[in-house]
């Protein structure tokens, strides 16, 4: 079994059970993944063309194989296209004096047919997944959930999120965006891909309690700051019964009383225990 397949199938035990104890031994995978991790294992990773062939791949092997199967080739080709994203913004990292070739207009129609984009961020160039790419050619295929997950991804990427150390969407899209992910993983808790639910999740809830240098969570009074006090409201009003409300609950009153002292301490405790990020 190669170092790709044997990931995908720990990713799959792993997010299939909640505690280490209970995971299940490794299963005799079908001769299909098998089939496809080895194509890809066969590609020039240095060219990028090799991402439309390791797509049109994926569609003749798994046309008519059953859903789970095709979610995890999935994973095969998501792994493949991360691998590529990352050699393709070393390139750019390390031609610092001419970055000239990555950002002329052939080389960004090759970006976008082979299912990348430029972005630019603080006055740096780099490589993206264009997640329109996934939607057209792998929406078709993959299960439900996965196509549920991989929408919401695409959403948020429309949407943005950071930049220039500022949150840029609304107080009421970060709530919903929040509350969005505690749904789906309460509702899909054997999802192939649970554990990345997880760690976006935590991602937004660490910001939602701490904040970020352009986007203070306090003032200079030590009061929330209109932006995270709209956000609060949003998700106290709107989603009552998500994860994310009711594990606040005392923080929220903490703020209410005007307490920050208790209030940071909940926050520290739940970076302590491991459920929002440490510093």
């Amino acid at each position: 079994m190669t170092i790709r397949l044997l990931a995908v199938y720990i990713v799959i035990l792993h997010t299939a059970c909640t505690r280490l104890e209970s995971v299940a031994p490794l299963q005799t995978p079908p001769v299909s993944l098998i089939a496809y991790d080895s194509f890809l294992n066969k590609l020039n990773s240095q060219d990028i063309t090799s991402i439309d062939e390791a797509k049109t791949k994926y569609i003749e092997i798994f046309q008519t194989e059953k859903a789970d199967t095709k979610d995890q080739a999935f994973l095969l080709f998501l792994d493949y296209y991360d691998q590529m994203n990352s050699s393709l913004n070393y390139s750019i990292e390390n031609e610092e004096q001419n970055q000239d070739p990555f950002i002329l207009k052939d080389q960004i129609r090759n970006y976008q047919a082979n299912g990348f984009e430029l972005g630019f961020s603080e006055g740096v160039y780099f490589i993206k997944q264009n997640k329109a790419y996934i939607a057209n050619h792998f929406y078709t295929h993959v299960s439900s959930v996965l196509k549920k997950y991989l929408e919401q991804l695409y959403k948020e990427s429309n949407e943005g999120f950071l930049e220039d150390a500022s949150i840029v969407i609304t107080p009421e899209q970060f709530s919903d965006r929040l509350a969005w992910w505690d749904s789906f993983i309460e509702d899909n808790p054997n999802f192939i891909l649970l554990h990345e639910a997880k760690e976006n999740r935590k991602r937004l809830l660490t910001l939602f309690l701490t904040g970020i240098d352009n986007t203070p969570l306090l003032d200079d009074r030590n009061r929330l700051t209109t932006y995270y006090e709209s956000a609060y409201e949003v998700i106290k009003k709107r989603f009552p019964n998500t994860t994310t409300t009711k594990l606040l609950g005392l923080y929220f009153s903490a703020l209410e009383k005007g307490d920050v002292n208790t209030a940071m301490f909940l926050v520290k405790d739940l970076r302590m225990r491991g459920i929002i990020q440490s510093d």
